[in-house]
């Protein structure tokens, strides 16, 4: 059996600034920017479970929601943008999580024009997903992926273009990086207390930390 994953607990805390922080946990998996993931020197076993507020959880997965976040380079020149969508599923009662990074102007588009299209399929009631597609045109590079996760099996599967599905064991569930960016939004975060999301990255489980660092008006 998997250890317990969650535990629930209600909050009034502002939730304006939820997500802001970890758009850079995005990035650096999409883009595949090196990501120090660290994670405890625990038995799976032992694992503690996340802390999630029910408010923020409830409000967050209750309908669409779009965020638009322009790109630049060193804050100034703009490369691209960032497209971040959460809607339901008009075939179930899963929830969809898409992504789209795009460069459709200037020096950049014209050197190393990028059109990135990530698809995550989640279910509810902890928003795990089931499927993840990825579909990359960047310069004259093009690269299909799929992932299938079995959560209940503690299993992943994994292809590139057309290959053969390969299955990967994972001792308890886990997220991808886009399911990752919204439960880490609902996570009651305390100074000093980490929490640690896990996450299926570069075919292994990682339980990546989640701390705060400070607060920002």
């Amino acid at each position: 059996m998997n250890p317990p994953l969650f535990y629930i607990s209600q909050s009034k805390k502002d939730m304006n600034t939820r997500g802001i922080y970890t758009l850079l946990f995005v990035l650096f998996l999409v883009i595949g920017i090196p990501l120090s993931l660290h994670s405890e020197k625990l038995p799976t076993n032992q694992e503690r479970p996340l802390a999630l507020d029910l408010q923020a959880l409830a409000l967050i997965f209750s309908g669409q929601e779009t965020m638009h976040f322009s790109v630049s380079w060193s804050g100034g020149v703009k490369i691209g943008d960032l497209v971040l969508s959460l809607t339901r599923n008009q075939r179930g009662k899963e929830m969809v999580i898409k992504a789209r990074i795009t460069t459709d102007h200037g020096m950049f588009h014209l050197l190393y024009p990028v059109n990135d299209t990530f698809t995550t399929l989640v279910h509810r009631p902890w928003m795990l997903p089931s499927r993840y597609e990825v579909s990359q045109r960047e310069g004259s590079r093009k690269v299909q992926r799929l992932t299938l996760y079995d959560q209940k099996k503690g299993e992943v599967k994994y292809r590139k273009h057309q290959d053969e599905l390969t299955s990967y064991p994972v001792a308890g569930p886990v997220y991808n990086e886009f399911s990752a960016f919204f439960i880490t939004r609902v996570l009651r975060l305390e100074p000093d207390n980490p929490q640690f999301v896990p996450a299926f990255v570069d075919k292994k489980r990682h339980r990546v930390a989640v701390k705060v660092l400070g607060k920002e008006k």
